[in-house]
């Protein structure tokens, strides 16, 4: 069976897909791997001979580590025996996000037995590469070595597949509003009921998804969007094209609950995978139902960015108002009704008398014909988890 057959029909079985679920991938249980096939983790010193420095690295949904560099002319020496090799990365992940590792964005060369098979960008490319087939039955010596692009540096792999018969390989593009977000792919292989592979398949930088796949007929192909997926819609285009349209979910805010930190998104949702420590100037939000009224009150708070900008944590009072907490440690108690008035009242206040620069500990506005100022000597401070006032 050619590549591109093998490719149609996978294709043409997304259509029966409709949506995504989100699931995290260490919940899925792992697969033997196809007949024929050997696995050889990068991280086997017994298998794999390192020439510079590698470091093991492992982060977000990986169940395995993988080698990482930014050594110039870094190589990877790994012996197996088939037919046909392919090379599967590590996550690639984006410089932007602190806490996420380093960059792969730099060349990879590979020769098999001396003879060059493969060059590609890793920043480019998807998960998973078909280097070579139709190899002599026997032993073979791959080398995979890193290269500098330009200024561009770092690649992370996860290991080698070698197989006894050649097999195809499966690639679809799943693409996002904001394609920087951190949206992962997993990608589940049956025949008929047996579950062939099931891999996390996505390159974060381009969106690309790949997965090897023995040569065989009667696939299906389910894809799972992890994360960040706010909604997730499968579009066929002729003639042998899916295309996998995925919104993602914006940060919105820190949602403090039992002393700990999520971050959320517009629709109040925890954004699974999102590490707080990321968003450390996302505004702190307090309470049960906080999450759910969090858009409305950031949506009114941003009308007026100059004060916005210093309102660094809200706590939900009694399921009905909010109290903002200031840079400057000064509370501000919103009314139940009608605080978007109270906040460009507040504003307005602001422009004229900087109250915010007084020494000061409380601004109350629950009073619709009033604004009440309360000294700092005569404040005993409200709880952080909520009153019923």
């Amino acid at each position: 069976m050619t590549e591109n057959s093998l490719n149609r029909i996978l294709l043409v079985a997304l259509l029966a897909l409709g949506a995504t679920r989100v699931s995290p991938a260490e919940e899925i249980p792992q697969h033997p791997l196809p007949e024929g096939w050997t696995w050889i983790a990068a991280t086997d010193e017994d298998q794999v001979k390192r020439t510079g420095e590698w470091k093991p690295e492992r982060f977000r949904f990986a169940l395995a580590e993988h080698l990482y560099t930014t050594d110039e002319d870094a190589s990877l020496s790994i012996r197996f025996h088939g037919t046909a090799v392919g090379l599967r990365l590590g996550g690639q992940n984006t410089p932007p996000y602190s806490g996420q590792g380093g960059p792969s964005l730099a060349r990879l060369v590979c020769h098999v037995d001396g003879k060059r098979v493969a060059s590609f960008r890793t920043g480019s490319c998807s998960r998973e590469v078909l280097l070579t087939t139709g190899l002599a039955e026997g032993e073979h010596e791959l080398t995979v070595k890193h290269q500098l692009d330009g200024s561009q540096e770092g690649c992370r792999v996860e290991g080698v597949f070698a197989c006894q018969q050649d097999p195809g390989l499966v690639s679809f593009p799943v693409q996002g509003e904001k394609q920087a977000f951190l949206v992962d792919v997993r990608a589940t292989l049956r025949q008929g009921s047996t579950v062939v592979r099931s891999v996390i398949a996505r390159n974060w930088l381009n969106g690309d998804c790949s997965l090897l796949v023995p040569a065989g007929e009667n696939y299906s192909l389910l894809v799972e969007a992890i994360g960040w997926v706010r909604e997730a819609v499968v579009e066929r285009r002729f003639p042998d094209t899916i295309f996998l349209r995925i919104e993602e979910r914006d940060p919105l805010a820190l949602w403090q609950k039992n002393g700990r930190l999520f971050v959320i998104d517009n629709d109040g949702v925890v954004i699974k995978g999102a590490s707080p420590q990321n968003y450390a100037l996302l505004p702190v939000i307090v309470g049960d139902d906080a999450p759910a009224n969090a858009g409305l009150l950031l949506t009114v708070l941003a009308s007026e960015p100059s004060l916005h900008q210093r309102v660094a944590a809200a706590v939900r009072v009694g399921g009905r108002r909010w109290n903002l907490r200031f840079d400057n440690g000064v509370d501000v108690e919103l009314p139940e009704q009608n605080f978007a008035a109270a906040w460009r009242r507040l504003a307005e206040f602001e422009r004229i008398h900087q109250l915010l620069a007084r020494d000061i500990t409380a601004i109350d506005l629950r009073l619709p014909d009033r604004l009440v100022v309360r000294p700092a000597e005569a404040f005993s401070g409200w709880s952080a988890e909520g009153e019923n006032t």
